[in-house]
């Protein structure tokens, strides 16, 4: 009989004689090597196919990252997509928003609208801030690319950056069109300076398409913020003309939003 000292898996005995050890304690060892280099090894696959994720810090409050797939991260971006000219061919790294007070403190425009769990795109072109619960765009900043680069241009058209809007307010409530021009402009439209329509009666919101350039892309942006389901091409009674691609015409629906 081996005394209490002997050691099993080959390991030397109390009296120096080599015991040989039970087989199945080699096998578990054996196994359980193998499950952790398979666990390893799904781990960094894991990380090799995620987005990458800004985590916060300091001067950072965006929130935890977003672990999502590159599946999960595809929807997101085709979702995005519908509403403003992404590279969707292109992984994007997503930030989640959380301290919403700091960020609006250093940008109140881009932030305006901002919710807590909104989520915020950034392309080597354009930076989106985009609502997942409300499937909006509330923000775009577009990134300067070097001389002679095209940006934000797609099959879908002209830029969004080179379409021109004029706001005008029809609604008859005091600075609601600079505050909607503004809006836009934070999409990356080129807002021009807000107007008072001919009346304040209007009681739906109007978008008037001037251009006949293909903005298909611009346009669907466009409605999809206004909440409007299609564009006009005709002036009501009494409103000026514009040398803008769209006009805006704020109604009484517009209050409310």
């Amino acid at each position: 009989m081996e005394s209490d000292d002997q050691v099993l898996g080959g390991v030397s005995s109390g009296n120096g004689e080599l015991k040989k050890g039970r087989p199945y304690s080699n096998l578990f060892s054996l196994g359980l090597i193998t499950v952790m280099l398979v666990c390893a090894m799904a781990l960094g696959f894991k990380q090799m196919i995620s987005p990458r994720i800004q985590t916060p810090t300091e001067n950072n409050p965006i929130s935890a990252p977003v672990d999502v797939s590159q599946p999960e991260t595809q929807d997101l971006v085709a979702l995005v997509a519908r509403h403003v000219s992404v590279d969707a061919a292109t992984i994007p790294t997503i930030n989640k928003l959380d301290d919403i007070d700091s960020l609006r403190e250093k940008d109140p425009a881009f932030y305006q609208s901002a919710q807590k769990g909104d989520l915020l795109f950034i392309w080597a072109d354009k930076i989106v801030l985009y609502s997942v619960s409300k499937d909006l765009v509330l923000s775009v900043l577009p990134i300067s690319a070097p001389s002679g680069d095209v940006t934000n241009v797609s099959s879908d058209g002209q830029a969004v950056e080179k379409t021109t809007i004029e706001v005008r307010n029809g609604a008859g409530k005091a600075g609601i069109a600079k505050t909607v021009a503004e809006k836009l402009a934070n999409l990356g439209f080129s807002a021009l300076s807000p107007a008072n329509a001919a009346r304040n009666d209007y009681p739906l919101t109007l978008v008037i398409k001037l251009t006949e350039q293909n903005v298909t892309q611009a346009q669907s942006l466009l409605l999809n913020q206004l909440d409007v389901s299609d564009v006009t091409s005709t002036f009501p009674t009494g409103e000026k003309e514009s040398s803008a691609d769209f006009v805006v015409i704020l109604g009484q629906d517009a209050i409310n939003e």
